[in-house]
């Protein structure tokens, strides 16, 4: 896989787009409403161009080969980024290599897989090097995003890494890159732990324990040191150790690396010919940087694995969720029975306050139909109905939806229903998405470069844009007499949707947005409220999507979360009527659960917080998580009658 430069095994590549999905997930779910953070939604170019890359070849394979196991065809569950994460590291797992074993190349166009350990060190010279390294080292730090993959260290000197990455990677390097001041302390940590495994092997260590890290020493040859680092490898080499040398390594392999990649001489001969794969310093540094924004996305993600063995079970329909307790993960798959069972009436409090429980999980169908479910907005209504207005209905005779899936519509004349237009492929459907986000037009160069970010000839890439926008016009002629032949006006470099034929529902939103920032009430929020019917082209996996998508979902979010601050503090019908639209729009983020349940408890209604917290607790099992502890320290509080924030006399007894 080639993108921005670098060349990656698919495998690598799946990984690295998991890990991106987590980040997004993880910066999704801890968005402060109202703090205005834009900065984390900008993804580097070499992101954005092995996701097209990734999502191009993704076509490659059928849907049930690379989707989440399961019994049944029933959706994916969880947000989209949830569903993206599994779908990554089922088709990373469809292409792994054997145990021990790691994609370092091609042979003949097929995947070249080297069991590195037995080669007790392989040393790479020549003017790839470099790239060849930095390539082995992001496949082994991605490897932490596999399911279920023995754990890999990469033990490297901070000089050397400096070297081949740069100062940003070590000042925040990944969790799982371990720098060193030097190659000796590099070789301490390896012979200590070299007797610590041998002194567990011999005392027959727990088997559950698991298979310690594979450590990884990356160092550059040093004939006062080669002795030491031999040794280490010679016996290690039965318990993972593996070692990358930038540089000759004599008591192992050595591959001389052209600037593509390609072996051109190996002692053993059997790498010539061979192509390594390869990555470029810049590209390097953000891949790696990737990986370390990804690091507590993943550390939660193996929390959830650790306590829930086995791969995750999607429900059939609307069934009960597994059951949790308090300050407890869900349950393993193997008691979704029992929690069935449970399921079918209520569970009191437990008689000890120092044992006190949530009732189990509610399926989110039945909860979001009892008092958690969103309150109406009309709880928010203000005597004065233009306070209420919303945009008027469009006149033109297109239509664009680009919130949920992005569909043109079209009605012959006024009197007549906007019907779909069919006929039109998902790139010609993608270019109107995002003109539609530039009301008042793009540069053609930015729309070629964020559309195709493959890093093609830019002829190429006009060439194709206008078969598309050919291909547009051949279907708008299909339509009929009166039928507009072209959406799109081209003039000076730019490009635009014409505003006199077609009208977006998102344009809608950003009025009612502006209209709301000139008068900030809970009444002018509503047709915030109204116009935001779902997010912005959830069906599109593109990279230039994702941060007009979030900007605009923060853009209401912010919104609802001021019109809170203006709300009487007596009355709470109306604060909850917001906050569970705050729920809606936004149903991963724990803090908004816990003001709902603040709300829910000054009321007395023990139950709904309850509920609330069953909700919670289905919505993020969906996307592989639980709540953290501080969310759970909350509801067991406000389940014992405490305000929030206030101390626990129990937390004062055991002092």
């Amino acid at each position: 896989l080639v993108a921005a430069g670098a060349c990656l095994g698919f495998g690598t590549a799946a990984l690295l787009v998991s890990a991106l999905f987590g980040v997004r997930l993880w910066r999704r779910r801890h968005y402060v409403p109202g703090s205005g953070l834009r900065a984390d939604l900008d993804e580097s170019p070499v992101v954005r161009g092995l996701t097209f890359v990734y999502n191009d070849t993704l076509t490659a394979f059928a849907d049930g080969d690379v989707g989440e196991p399961s019994a049944d065809r029933s959706p994916p569950r969880g947000s989209p980024e949830a569903v993206g994460r599994r779908r990554a590291q089922a088709l990373a797992a469809r292409v792994a290599p054997p145990p021990g074993h790691l994609v370092v190349g091609t042979w003949d166009g097929r995947p070249l897989a080297l069991d590195l350990a037995a080669t007790r060190g392989i040393g790479l010279v020549g003017p790839g090097a470099a790239s060849a390294v930095r390539a082995l080292v992001l496949a082994l730090l991605a490897e932490r995003h596999r399911p279920d993959a023995v754990p890999v260290e990469v033990l490297i000197p901070t000089k050397l890494a400096t070297r081949l990455l740069d100062d940003q990677v070590t000042a925040r390097p990944p969790e799982r890159l371990r720098l060193f001041a030097s190659t000796d302390e590099l070789l301490d940590l390896l012979e200590t732990q070299l007797v610590s495994r041998a002194r567990t092997a011999a005392t027959d260590a727990d088997p559950r324990a698991g298979e310690p890290a594979t450590l990884v020493a990356v160092a550059a040859p040093s004939p006062a040191l080669d002795g030491r680092m031999r040794a280490i490898l010679d016996t290690g080499s039965a318990c993972g150790f593996v070692g990358i040398f930038y540089g000759p390594w004599q008591s192992g392999a050595t591959a001389r690396v052209r600037i593509d990649g390609t072996v051109s001489a190996a002692a053993p001969a059997t790498l010539v010919g061979s192509k390594l794969f390869t990555l470029p310093a810049g590209a390097a540094t953000d891949l790696v940087t990737l990986l370390a924004d990804a690091d507590p996305a993943a550390a939660s993600h193996e929390a959830f694995r650790r306590a829930n063995p086995g791969p995750p079970e999607p429900p059939a329909g609307p069934g009960p969720a597994r059951t949790r307790d308090l300050g407890s993960v869900p349950r393993p798959p193997g008691q979704a029975a029992d929690s069935a069972r449970q399921n079918t009436e209520p569970a009191p409090l437990a008689d000890r306050p120092d044992q006190e429980q949530l009732a189990p999980e509610r399926s989110a169908a039945s909860t979001s139909a009892t008092s958690a479910a969103p309150a109406s907005p009309s709880a928010l209504a203000d005597p004065d109905p233009a306070g209420r207005s919303v945009a008027p209905a469009p006149t033109t005779p297109f239509v664009l939806t680009v919130l949920g899936t992005a569909c043109l519509l079209h009605r012959p004349d006024a009197q007549a229903e906007y019907k779909v237009v069919k006929g039109l492929t998902p790139k010609v459907r993608e270019i109107l998405a995002y003109l539609a986000l530039h009301p008042d037009g793009v540069r053609r160069n930015a729309l070629l470069a964020a559309l195709w970010p493959n890093g093609d000839d830019e002829q190429v890439l006009a060439n194709r844009f206008d078969a598309a926008l050919s291909h547009q016009r051949r279907v708008l002629r299909g339509l009929g007499s009166g039928a507009a032949g072209n959406l799109v006006e081209r003039a000076e470099g730019r490009v635009w949707l014409r505003r006199d034929l077609v009208t977006a529902d998102v344009w809608r939103v950003h009025s009612a947005l502006d209209q709301y920032r000139r008068s900030a009430t809970a009444a002018t929020v509503l047709p915030v409220i109204a116009a935001y019917t779902d997010h912005l082209a959830e069906e599109l996996d593109a990279a230039w999507a994702l941060p007009h998508r979030e900007n605009l979902r923060r853009g209401v979010l912010d919104a609802l979360t001021d019109a809170l601050s203006t709300l009487e503090p007596d009355n709470p019908t109306q604060h909850l009527a917001l906050l569970e639209q705050l729920r809606t729009l936004d149903p991963d983020t724990e803090t908004t659960y816990c003001k709902i349940a603040e709300v829910r408890a000054e009321l007395g209604d023990l139950d709904a917080v309850r509920r609330t917290y069953d909700l919670l607790c289905a919505t993020l099992a969906a996307s592989d998580d639980h709540p953290d502890p501080h969310t759970v320290a909350v509801f067991e509080k406000l389940l014992r009658g405490q305000p929030p924030g206030t101390s626990d006399p129990r937390d004062a007894r055991s002092a």
